[in-house]
């Protein structure tokens, strides 16, 4: 197959010219979102023209762009220049608007260098430091793993190009190959429960918790005493959905945030978790006038990580997800609007699509955490439901920050036939109740078993 959007080596890098100070290393985390994420390169950071000047030397064509980033006059032309390799190279320039005259002036018989006023850098202007990378891109070949060429693509040509830009990075998590394993076998109708059983007795760990949620009331019921085994709990649930919580708690045991991260992985987890109990008791009880059926295993699963992107932001651009945190406490706006005003190019609905193309799931599940906020015209019964028990998580107070503010689409509202008084008496019914079941569901998954405890029943 012949790739229609032409992709950058997997040796091809971007090279940054970083000074050290907060807004140079906030800016530089960005950028590793636009190029690593968007065009699939590799970063090089050096702190002097000298060291970028080397790596030119020696990457020679594999560096396709140069990046400088710094608050103070640069005074010399061949220093700039260096970082060009006679024009081949572009060098974006991103420094603060007070002194982009004088490095116009500077550099005005050189080619292929760009200007970014650092104070727009993160907007959405036509000046920022995402938008000039974009239209030089363009004239390089170097094509937007989202622009609306590859998306008009074939979902399995879309996985493929995916896979081939990303198959170098190290800051695109992936998900557990377990859980990959679990989500292949619950979608194949001929495997059986005998086959699940095999795949989550390969790891012990997931069978003692797998065993302490499905013998809990929201899974068994009140009267239940609490003594399935795996087997008779597979028999009596079925394979999807104690596959999908296999999955879940998987997922929650294996993505452990770096050290230097503040992110509020507990939070996190209690907002997903939330999501998908709610999409559960708004499936199995009929309160969302839904057209089709939907399996449990892809609301579940699609509800738990309908915010991965934002995994990836307050793992690995912990600093820049703190400025997206403070830009929706002045402006008094949700998480996505906030995205919007810094950094439209890294948003957490685009990471978790690229997350899940590279983990190779389904197109549906892709779809429905790619849209969640942008729902299209017309959204699928899975995006609605998803997109409805996220709004709800935060109106009951379980959104990632404590007091998050919901907002509903009109395009699912209408979709649905429901209006806002409608969504209030889901939330009543909802209540406090669910709150509850929520944190006991999420205390099971995350508790380190008890000293002395086996890894489960067979």
């Amino acid at each position: 197959m012949t790739e229609r959007n032409p992709r950058p080596a997997a040796q091809d890098a971007g090279l940054i010219v970083l000074q050290k100070g907060k807004t140079q290393q906030t800016l530089a985390r960005v950028l590793m979102l636009i190029l690593n994420y968007r065009y699939g390169l590799d970063l090089i950071r050096v702190t002097s023209f000298f060291e970028g000047f080397s790596t030119v030397q020696k990457r020679g064509r594999s560096v396709r762009c140069s990046v400088v980033i710094q608050d103070r006059r640069i005074d010399s032309k061949i220093s700039i220049a260096s970082l060009a390799d006679e024009g081949r190279i572009p060098v974006f320039l991103v420094l603060p608007e007070r002194l982009l005259d004088q490095h116009r002036e500077l550099c005005q018989r050189l080619g292929n260098v760009h200007y970014v006023p650092w104070e727009r850098a993160l907007s959405d202007s036509s000046d920022s430091l995402a938008s000039q990378i974009a239209g030089v891109f363009r004239d390089q070949g170097i094509g937007d793993l989202f622009s609306p060429e590859t998306q008009a693509l074939p979902y399995a040509e879309v996985q493929k190009l995916v896979e081939r830009r990303l198959d170098h990075l190290r800051t695109l998590p992936t998900l557990p190959q377990v859980a990959l394993r679990i989500m292949a076998m619950i979608g194949d109708p001929k495997s059986t429960v005998e086959e699940l059983e095999e795949v989550l007795t390969s790891d012990p760990a997931i069978v003692h918790k797998l065993l302490q949620v499905v013998n809990s009331p929201v899974f068994a019921g009140q009267g239940h005493k609490g003594d399935w085994t795996l087997h008779e709990a597979i028999v009596r649930l079925g394979r999807k959905k104690v596959g999908a919580v296999a999955q879940q708690i998987k997922l929650m045991t294996s993505l452990m945030k770096p050290e230097d991260s503040l992110f509020d992985i507990r939070r996190f987890w209690e907002h997903s978790v939330g999501c998908a109990l709610i999409a559960d008791r708004l499936y199995r009880e009929s309160l969302m006038p839904l057209k089709q059926p939907v399996e449990f295993s892809d609301y579940w699963i699609g509800s738990l990580l309908h915010d991965c992107g934002k995994l990836i932001l307050g793992f690995f651009c912990w600093d820049h997800f703190e400025e997206v945190l403070g830009q929706m406490d002045t402006a008094d706006c949700t998480f996505r609007e906030a995205e919007k005003e810094l950094c439209e190019a890294g948003n957490h609905e685009f990471l978790g699509r690229l997350l899940l193309l590279k983990s190779n799931v389904g197109e549906d599940l892709v779809d429905a955490v790619g849209t969640h906020h942008t729902v299209s015209r017309t959204p699928s019964d899975l995006t609605c439901l998803i997109h409805v028990a996220n709004n709800l998580a935060k109106d009951l107070g379980k959104g990632y920050m404590p007091e998050e503010q919901s907002v509903y689409s009109a395009e699912v509202l209408q979709h649905l036939g429901i209006g806002r008084e409608q969504v209030r008496q889901l939330q009543s019914t909802l209540g406090q109740t669910i709150v509850d079941e929520i944190d006991d569901l999420v205390d099971r998954c995350t508790q380190r078993p008890a000293a002395g405890n086996g890894a489960g029943q067979q």
